[in-house]
């Protein structure tokens, strides 16, 4: 008879609940925004928003310094233990060192704006840039210390709201002024979000006298520095491809139609990341009290669980995708279908690397974060660059898979030495991912929507089955899970 996880599925419904209306909802208006605003803006104009879209996220990014593993790893353990004065120095010093790097991010985004061939590259498109980017800097220290106290659900607010935000601003923008008001646009819904989150966040009660010693910053920083170096380079996905894509003379279609698939598959994954993230309380607490391998018991748990509900969700989209696509976003966007498809995929190896990410930061194993960071980008910058420029952008696609495929397999080959059992593997995953990749073929006969229909339900029963056989989901960590909300509730 298998072990029950009963304790595990009870802490993870715990941590979990707060934010999983929150997500739903945020999901709910990311959908409805990705449908709205490629729409309304037009191929063009959307792939001109997602270039200096782009800039703006990636340095935002890279200017995070470490500062969210700062916080889990330091802030959060003094907070829970009741150290308020020692857990408000390390918040100061967080938003000292966010404050300096979001203005060198400034500098930076308005100079690659200003240098770029871009519709929007003038110097008052550069100088709003460089005012989201601060904006925004200041929202993520601030949103930081919402996490950190574990007030998760003033977090899921502001991510809906955020996610609603600047698109509605951006749209309002354009109507009126067309794609030149478009920046201003953005920085008017940044201002918005950034008020919200300092209201929310309430930082003078977390503002204490005095400051920790010089070492005890460097020590702190350059451990988060060092595990920020592979969110860092996984962000570059979502980020700077398009970018890279002008660079490379991609039309401004082909990169609205990757910039478009790159934000819905990263909307799935950041959706599954909040959850993770909030699990992650729990996944520290079984790893203090039963050890590592309980943890990665809980772990191997949450990738199975993320990697079947991303199956479904991809081996659908591939049977129904050439019929959803135009009346979602636009018979313009009908030749984005593989597009998203492939990106979507991608989201696979990164949910995995994510849950791998957790536990190489309990095992202290910080020098498997540069190494995936490298992997990522030798896998995307191989395949981007050995890849010629095509009119749709699907190479640029299979890029971030390839990045992606490689970003996970090389944390996996970091981390697997250190632990007390096997990662979870190929064989619960096996047949359900056999199951998505003979959608591609399946997708040829679906000549009409109602057959596409009848295919996908037909497919669905058949991977619901394959996830059993294959032990993907077990029925006994669903009933455990079941078990756990019903207490909760």
């Amino acid at each position: 008879m298998k072990p029950s996880l009963r304790d595990e599925a009870t802490r993870a419904v715990d941590g979990a609940l707060s934010v999983g209306i929150g997500q739903g909802v945020n999901v709910v208006v990311g959908v409805v925004m990705a449908m709205l605003v490629p729409r309304l803006l037009g191929a063009a104009d959307y792939g001109n928003w997602v270039l200096y879209r782009s800039v703006a996220t990636l340095v935002v990014g890279l200017s995070a310094l470490g500062t969210a593993e700062v916080v889990g790893r330091f802030y959060m353990p003094r907070a829970a233990g009741g150290d308020a004065h020692g857990a408000g120095r390390i918040f100061k010093g967080v938003v000292a060192v966010r404050a300096a790097a979001t203005a060198a991010a400034a500098l930076v985004g308005f100079g690659l704006i200003v240098r770029s061939s871009g519709a929007l590259s003038s110097v008052a498109d550069g100088l709003l840039l460089a005012a989201s980017i601060g904006l925004q800097g200041m929202q993520a220290a601030f949103l930081l210390l919402l996490y950190g106290n574990g007030r998760l659900r003033p977090v899921a607010l502001i991510q809906v709201l955020g996610s609603a935000t600047v698109p509605l601003a951006v749209l309002l923008a354009h109507s009126a002024g067309g794609l030149r008001w478009v920046p201003a646009g953005c920085a008017i819904g940044d201002a918005a979000t950034a008020i919200l989150t300092v209201s929310l966040a309430r930082p003078a009660r977390a503002w204490v006298k005095g400051w920790l010693g010089l070492r005890e910053y460097a020590a702190m920083f350059a451990v988060g520095g060092v595990l920020a170096a592979s969110n860092a380079a996984r962000d570059l996905l979502n980020s700077l491809v398009p970018y890279l894509m002008l660079l490379r003379s991609y039309g401004v279609e082909a990169i609205g139609y990757v910039g478009l698939a790159a934000r819905v598959g990263m909307l799935a994954f950041f959706s599954l990341s909040m959850v993770g993230a909030a699990l992650f309380p729990a996944l520290v607490q079984v790893h203090e009290t039963e050890g590592l391998a309980r943890a990665q018991r809980w772990s191997d748990l949450a990738s199975r669980l993320g990697t079947a509900l991303l199956g479904l969700i991809i081996g659908a989209f591939l049977l129904l995708g050439r019929w959803l696509v135009p009346p979602v976003f636009g018979a313009e966007y009908r030749d984005a279908t593989p597009v998203l498809a492939v990106t979507l995929c991608a989201v696979i190896p990164l949910w995995l690397a994510g849950q791998w990410a957790r536990l190489a930061m309990l095992t202290r194993q910080t020098l498997a974060y540069p190494a995936a960071a490298a992997g990522l980008l030798i896998g995307y910058a191989a395949c981007f660059y050995g890849l010629p420029a095509d009119r749709a952008g699907l190479n640029a696609a299979w890029s971030l898979l390839a990045g992606a495929s490689l970003y996970a397999l090389t944390f996996a080959a970091c981390l697997q030495p250190k632990l007390p059992a096997r990662l979870v593997g190929i064989r619960p995953l096996l047949l359900p991912l056999l199951l998505v990749g003979a959608c591609w073929p399946l997708s040829r006969l679906a000549a009409s929507w109602p057959v596409a229909a009848g295919l996908t339900i037909a497919w669905a029963a058949a991977y619901a089955l394959g996830m059993l056989l294959g032990g993907s989901v077990r029925p006994h960590e669903i009933a455990d899970i079941l078990r756990a909300l019903r207490r909760r509730g």
